[in-house]
């Protein structure tokens, strides 16, 4: 990424951290209503998994690609995948992350 200097927002003047494109809003900063990702991940003993999406579903969806990519390649029984992803074993996590804030241990640090 190429570092850049803050630019301010035109809409609300507000600072950002990020350049602006032409008809687009800083939105990054606003605490209100930040942009939602979904996050999905599964610890397994020797491997770390994570899919993201736009919604919940979408993230358990890239999840269960992830997992079936991950059982091909390493020829695991066929039904590995979809029992690594029944939801009553609890295996795989899913988890709102608010675009542009910073987590510590999982948790969003407020100002």
């Amino acid at each position: 990424m190429i570092p850049h200097d803050p630019v301010i927002d035109p809409d609300g003047g507000r600072r950002c951290d990020y350049p602006i494109r032409k008809g687009h809003r800083c939105n990054l900063l606003e605490e209100e209503h930040p942009p939602i990702l979904w996050r999905a991940s599964f610890e397994s003993r020797s491997f770390s998994f994570e899919a993201y999406g736009e919604s919940e579903d979408d993230a358990r969806a890239a999840m269960g690609r992830t997992l079936r990519a991950h059982q091909r390649q390493y020829r695991l029984d066929r039904g590995w995948a979809r029992d690594m992803l029944d939801p009553d074993a609890g295996n795989v996590g899913i988890y709102p992350i608010a675009v542009g804030h910073g987590y510590r241990d999982g948790e969003r640090i407020t100002r």
